[in-house]
């Protein structure tokens, strides 16, 4: 089955803002704005505003107000920032600032007459900062995350925000009707729209969860967004390594007095987990040349208790390993090359075998993989004081595999006791997407009226995207017992034919166009 899809779809928001405005920060940055009066409260032009921090590559960034005392840094990493405002016959002014994945910062200030000693901050709020956004969204950063008590995982960050309950967001129906983001990418099931990408929690600097009111590049979803920044490393050196080790030989056993209880049932299941995780990242060339590389290899291992037919229930193991590796390269004093590379695999042996359902035989019960690599390439440019490029080149392909362990033999399934000696139905699952996207940022002052601010922006994203399954019975189709027909004492198994399903192969390409235009 062939399906193509193409979707056109403009949005136009004209606003005529107040000096406190969005300042373009787009699915992997954040923005800092404001306005610089002098002790009189008027609006300060020419002032020097100066920018510094250790997420921040290139080194410092400046700007001058403009006639009307704005000033807008654009695009920029979130982190921690040290502003300082200077103009001539005034005392600098100076602060440190948080700047947050997908929000605006807006820092107004407000130079004192020379004799006097206080240093004014403020804003429209009235406190050191005000935060602006067009959309619902909550942020968790690295460190927040590291400290979760709950299992770290994209799903599991998600369903820790308010407004959202098992994958279902803001009114969507699931974890398929979300958008899932790697450093503003979307690395969803092109198919069913779940995740697909298993990402280790340790690559990243900023988890943002968002929905309703979410600007147009984060693409299509009914529900809600999960949006990551990878970590880029820095100009000092560092790293972290974790390990993880469990096993029920070190939990109690129950002394449950319950009649209804077997000795089976006070057993726990013989089971083992370790994860040890390395990331490091750090300088090529300071201010230059960044790198980031993490590495994670986990693997869960449980024997269940009873046997099956032809003996005890194997052990099941599960190894995952996730290896991401970024470069981050500041080409020119105005431009900036970032690359990725990403892979992913987890592996499962005995996939079906567990103690309540789904006997199969100790060679069989389906060996799963599942390998998946992701790759990206983005350049961004200031051109001029007013004007940022994007360019952004992506995509990501990947396998999950389900196959019997027995190959083409065909499956016996005894109604007896639902035994099983090979997979009943094999799986082979493929998926990709790559995309390619432009995005112009414009920043006009004084376009109505003296002391209006407006950000322009126009995005054009070119994507495609395929999805194939084969489902395919072993050796063409599944025996089962006639429980009624014993020749010469041997039970004959006959082909059942809700099993037989010969050859399924479905296939799904998508082909995507985006235009968007938007004044904040």
């Amino acid at each position: 089955m062939t399906r193509t899809s193409r979707s056109l779809s403009t949005l136009v928001l004209a606003l005529v803002a107040a000096p406190a405005v969005l300042v373009a920060q787009g699915t992997t940055t954040s923005a800092l704005t404001g306005l610089v009066r002098d002790p009189a409260g008027k609006p300060l032009a020419g002032a020097l505003v100066r920018i510094a921090s250790s997420a921040m590559i290139g080194g410092e960034k400046s700007v001058r107000t403009s006639e009307n005392g704005s000033y807008r840094f654009p695009m920029l990493v979130p982190g921690l920032y040290k502003i300082t405002v200077a103009s001539q016959g005034h005392s600098s002014l100076s602060g440190l600032e948080i700047l947050e994945l997908g929000q605006t910062s807006t820092v107004n200030w407000k130079f004192q007459p020379v004799a006097s000693a206080t240093v004014e901050v403020v804003s429209g709020a009235g406190i050191g900062m005000e935060t602006a956004t067009t959309g619902v969204s909550q942020n968790f950063a690295s460190e927040t995350i590291a400290s979760l008590p709950a299992t770290r995982t994209l799903s599991d960050i998600l369903n820790m925000t308010p407004g959202i309950n098992g994958s279902n967001a803001w009114g969507g129906s699931g974890s398929g009707s979300n958008a899932y983001l790697m450093d503003g990418i979307n690395v969803g099931d092109t198919s069913g729209g779940t995740q697909w990408i298993y990402a280790n929690m340790d690559w990243f600097d900023e988890v943002q969860v968002g929905g309703l009111g979410a600007a147009a590049e984060f693409g299509g979803f009914s529900g809600g967004f999960i949006n990551t920044v990878v970590k880029r490393g820095g100009n000092a050196l560092s790293g972290v390594f974790s390990s993880f080790y469990d096993s029920t030989k070190w939990q109690a056993k129950s002394s449950n007095k319950d009649w209804n209880w077997t000795q089976a049932d006070r057993e726990v299941p013989d089971a083992k987990n370790y994860d040890i995780r390395m990331s490091v990242g750090g300088p090529i060339l300071k201010d230059k040349l960044w790198y980031f590389l993490s590495a994670q290899k986990e693997q869960n291992e449980m024997t269940y208790t009873g046997t099956l037919p032809t003996g005890p229930l194997p052990t099941k193991k599960i190894n995952s390993l996730r290896v991401l590796g970024k470069l981050t390269y500041q080409v020119l004093p105005t431009a900036t090359l970032e690359g990725m590379f990403e892979y992913d695999n987890r592996n499962i042996d005995h996939k079906y075998v567990n103690q309540t359902w789904g006997l199969y035989d100790a060679a069989a019960g389906g060996e799963q993989t599942s390998p998946s690599r992701y790759y990206s390439l983005t350049w961004t440019q200031t051109l001029g004081a007013n004007l940022v490029l994007t360019l952004k080149g992506n995509g990501y392909n990947g396998g999950y595999d389900i196959l019997p362990t027995h190959g083409d033999v065909n499956c016996l399934d005894i109604d007896a006791d639902k035994f099983f000696n090979n997979l009943d139905i094999a799986e082979r699952n493929k998926r990709g997407r790559t995309s390619f996207s432009a995005t112009l940022d414009y920043f006009k002052s004084g376009l109505f009226s003296a002391s209006d601010n407006h950000a322009f922006r126009i995005g054009l994203e070119r994507e495609k995207g395929f999805s194939e399954s084969v489902t395919s019975n072993p050796g063409g189709y599944v025996l089962t017992a006639d429980t009624g027909d014993v020749v010469g004492g041997v039970q004959e198994y006959l082909p059942y034919g809700a099993y037989t399903i010969g050859v399924e192969d479905v296939k799904v390409h998508s082909n995507k166009t985006i235009l968007f235009a938007q004044d904040t």
